[in-house]
């Protein structure tokens, strides 16, 4: 009789264990389907700031290319306009030595009736 209380008192403490068994397991699967939602969405997230990333770069790249290209155009429109500036120059002061050197040379040889003439 004792034993068939403690099989009896086995069986009820089992009946109960078992729904406890059952929710342990369930909350075991959703755990590891949370873990698979993290991971999965972790993952997502990680390639889309890598993208992000590189299109920010390929972005700053691009953009260095166009600065230096816009420095270069102004670098050579600058000294463009010097250059021609330094030719217009130098060929006024080849007209001022000319104009310089006909009057030393007309003082130093024209006469004086020559001189008022001009």
């Amino acid at each position: 009789r004792a034993a068939r209380h403690y099989a009896t008192t086995l069986r009820d403490a089992l009946d109960k264990t078992r729904p406890i068994a059952k929710e342990a397991s369930l909350n075991l699967n959703r755990l590891q389907h949370l873990e698979h939602r993290i991971k999965s969405r972790c993952a997502e997230v990680e390639t889309e700031v890598d993208r992000y990333a590189e299109s920010y770069k390929t972005a700053i790249e691009e953009h260095r290319a166009a600065l230096r290209r816009e420095v270069n155009q102004v670098r050579h429109n600058k000294l463009s306009a010097l250059n021609t500036h330094h030719e217009e120059l130098q060929t006024r002061s080849e007209h001022t030595s000319h104009a310089v050197m006909f009057g030393q040379e007309l003082l130093a040889e024209a006469s004086d009736i020559e001189l008022l003439s001009l």
